[in-house]
């Protein structure tokens, strides 16, 4: 009978509430909802409002996830990004920095980190970072192609060269194509040296490449 009894009670402080406060409305339920719940929703709502261009709620929702969880790599991202786009790079670079505190095997967070770099016109650490990417991925084509704009801030055609080779290296014909006609398209020199470069020897009696160095 005791039990009979608490589960009247219960019934009775449930009816009492529901009569003074109405049932809960979706705002209080969410007070249910645990911190990793949250978490996610707000780096979900802030990846969407990036893809929508809108950076500044974009960067809220991101601060509202690390104030939840101080290091939680996703957020720290996406602020980096949206901090990108709104050209504040300095405070993007930091926020990158700190990315790669939490997660420093993340290949995107040492690119992006990298990108930054370039931005504020940094070209020695901006190639740190980006040799630290090469280092948990030697053969990432999208490192390579952050090393090209690296070089266009100094040598355009260097860069898509030396990129034509990496991608020779590693058998990727059609973007050692690609980036070896960009090169020699910014600097003529270097239709004489692909042709005696031992880098291009497998691919030295193909059309394609025969056309681009023009023989």
């Amino acid at each position: 009978m005791a039990g009979f009894g608490a589960t009247l009670r219960s019934i009775f402080i449930a009816l009492l509430l529901f009569s003074v406060h109405g049932p809960l409305s979706v705002k209080e339920t969410s007070a249910y909802e645990s911190p990793a719940d949250n978490l996610g929703q707000l780096i979900e709502k802030g990846r969407e409002f990036s893809k929508q261009g809108r950076y500044e709620e974009a960067l809220k929702s991101f601060e509202e996830a690390i104030n939840l969880r101080p290091r939680s790599f996703e957020s720290w991202m996406g602020k980096g990004s949206a901090l990108m786009h709104m050209a504040r790079f300095k405070e993007a670079e930091e926020a990158f920095d700190t990315s790669v505190q939490i997660n420093p095997d993340s290949l995107e967070a040492w690119n992006n980190k990298g990108m930054m770099l370039i931005r504020l016109e940094r070209y020695k650490s901006a190639a740190e970072a980006f040799r630290s990417a090469l280092q948990i991925n030697p053969e990432s084509y999208e490192t390579f192609i952050n090393v090209a704009a690296l070089y266009e801030e100094v040598d355009l055609a260097t860069s898509w060269y030396n990129v034509s080779l990496s991608c020779a290296a590693m058998g990727k014909r059609e973007d050692l194509f690609y980036c070896l006609r960009r090169a020699i398209a910014s600097e003529p020199k270097y239709r004489e040296e692909a042709r005696k470069n031992p880098y291009f020897q497998a691919y030295s009696e193909e059309k394609k490449f025969k056309e681009i160095v023009g023989e």
